[in-house]
């Protein structure tokens, strides 16, 4: 793997949507799909170009961001 072969330093961010199932239960799963893809147009558009985002299931997200402490 590129971290272990490297002195690079990474981080790992763990995201979740803090009571994802309301909006679900309210709005419907068409919204709640809406607010998905939402947040990860932001979180993309927010990163360098070496970062990585990426869905784990439901609501939860995980950021992997290379050479920071």
């Amino acid at each position: 793997m590129r971290f272990q072969r490297s002195d690079e330093k990474y981080s790992l961010l763990m995201l979740d949507i803090d009571h994802f199932k309301v909006i679900n239960d309210t709005y419907g799963h068409a919204v709640g799909d809406e607010v998905i893809k939402s947040l990860s147009v932001l979180c993309q558009s927010n990163i360098r170009k070496y970062d990585i985002v990426a869905r784990i299931g439901g609501e939860e997200f995980c950021m992997l961001l290379p050479l920071t402490i």
